[in-house]
């Protein structure tokens, strides 16, 4: 999956998380639908978090 992303342009970088990075971060998206400027925010559902846009 990360090669693929990398292949489409996709800026990566992989951080693995111990007990002590547990809080750093949570992965959120936002996609943009151009056409209609349409945004849909996707978040892990088992930890607080949000996706946020305008």
């Amino acid at each position: 999956m990360l090669e693929g992303l990398a292949a489409r342009g996709h800026r990566l970088e992989v951080v693995e998380e111990t007990s002590s990075s547990f809080s750093f971060a949570r992965p959120n998206g936002i996609l943009i639908d151009t056409e209609t400027n349409h945004l849909t925010g996707g978040v892990n559902q088992f930890v607080p978090a949000w996706a946020m846009g305008y």
